[in-house]
């Protein structure tokens, strides 16, 4: 693991880090329904909760080499070859020229962006590949091998062993997955000496800035094809719930306790008629807040970024209308007080109406 570290000059406080750690982005079975952070975003989040309690100006778990995590088995199973033949000539149909000419763009970037960023002896490697399961162990070691070969015998004494070079993935863009020559295999774009490319452009980025070289203009950018997405996925019609009943009315609540008040370790609770969550997806916002009264104002203490909450949303199989249900797992260092659980979203009640 590798750790960056800020601190104040004046006073020598940690205002914040940046960590490194290969290990892969996901755990969770495909039968998790929830949208999780998974293990980089739970560590994360517990780092800043444990380092900044008050007030975290910078953190972030970034993205680093790794190989995938799952266990696979060795047997093929019977009649596998001839299920290999029918996926090699279905695939040999959809990416044929006639194919491609008629119905695609190009399959995958001719144009791909490279960076090196120095801070001191940290070298890190910008490069557009998932380090989570297509970047390879023995791929990252080479990489960091010649980088570091490089850094040194190209400078005056400013690198040594004590350089670091971390490696940074899907950075720009994304583009499959690098392999040695020796394990080329699946979706390696770019060939067998995919890996070689890479070390050689690194290489001469390197040597350009521990020797002051200005390095040529930089080639074109990869073609921009928002304009031409197609997506199969359709917009929210319209939310009504059902009749007599309006939206935030409850339909169930989960649990009350008979003494009338919760305690550290109780799951508060309800189920409720919601609008659906794609109108506005609330990037920098939260679709669910816990908020304590203090004094005569209430404030959020915690949000859908916590552990502690869950928030769900589906379409009852009766109705087609949406429901939203929230639960808190009141934690151990929850101060006592008066709680309430709040909703955020937009809705849209007649086809064509504005979004409010």
């Amino acid at each position: 693991m590798t750790l960056l570290r800020f601190m104040d000059g004046a006073s020598g406080k940690n205002i914040g880090a940046f960590s490194w750690f290969a290990t892969h982005g996901t755990s969770i079975s495909r039968d998790n329904k929830l949208i999780s952070r998974d293990n980089k975003g739970v560590a994360a989040r517990l780092f800043e909760d444990i380092a900044f309690p008050e007030n975290a100006l910078l953190r972030r778990s970034t993205r680093t080499k790794m190989t995938n995590t799952r266990l696979r088995d060795f047997v093929q199973g019977k009649n596998f070859r001839r299920k290999y033949k029918f996926i090699e000539n279905f695939y040999q149909n959809i990416l044929s020229e006639i194919f491609h000419q008629k119905f695609l763009t190009d399959l995958f970037f001719p144009t791909l962006s490279i960076q090196i960023i120095k801070l001191g002896k940290l070298i890190i490697l910008s490069v557009p590949r998932d380090f989570f399961t297509k970047f390879r162990t023995m791929v990252g070691r080479r990489l960091r091998e010649a980088l570091n070969e490089t850094l040194i015998s190209s400078s005056n004494g400013e690198f040594n062993n004590e350089t670091h070079v971390v490696i940074v993935g899907l950075t720009n863009t994304y583009s499959q997955y690098i392999t040695t020559f020796e394990e080329y295999v699946a979706s390696t774009l770019y060939g067998p000496h995919t890996l070689s490319t890479y070390i050689q452009e690194f290489k001469k980025l390197a040597r350009a800035m521990v020797e002051g070289i200005n390095f040529p203009l930089k080639g074109p950018s990869p073609p921009d094809l928002s304009s031409i997405q197609i997506s199969l996925l359709l917009g929210p019609f319209v939310d009504s719930p059902p009749e007599s009943l309006k939206l935030v009315d409850i339909k169930e609540y989960i649990f009350f306790p008979k003494e009338g008040y919760f305690t550290k370790g109780d799951t508060p609770g309800a189920t409720f008629w919601s609008a659906n969550l794609r109108y506005d997806l609330l990037i920098e916002g939260t679709f669910v807040a816990v908020e304590r009264l203090q004094g005569e104002r209430w404030i959020v203490v915690y949000d859908d970024d916590d552990l502690s909450l869950f928030f769900k949303w589906k379409v009852d199989n009766s109705s087609y209308q949406g429901l939203t249900t929230i639960e808190w797992e009141i934690p151990n260092e929850a101060v006592s007080g008066v709680y309430k659980l709040k909703h955020f979203g937009e809705t849209r009640i007649i086809i064509l109406s504005p979004i409010s």
